[in-house]
């Protein structure tokens, strides 16, 4: 089956951005959820699903992650 992988959505979202860009659209939320999934790659979780925006956001946040872990 297909795993949203974060990786993947990042790149889906970068193409949308650029699209948005071609037709002079401006989108902050999709810019926003993009620099959120390049901050779950640029802290080693771009192969987990969605669940890892979460972890991301303790991280950006300092707060410590949900589980310990």
């Amino acid at each position: 089956g297909y795993y949203a992988y974060a990786n993947r959505i990042a790149d889906g979202l970068g193409i949308a951005l650029e699209e948005a860009t071609r037709l002079r659209l401006a989108l902050p939320g999709l810019a926003l959820a993009k620099e959120l999934y390049v901050a779950v790659s640029a802290l080693g979780l771009g192969e987990q699903g969605t669940q890892s925006l979460v972890r991301a956001i303790e991280g950006l946040s300092g707060r410590p992650p949900i589980g310990g872990g």
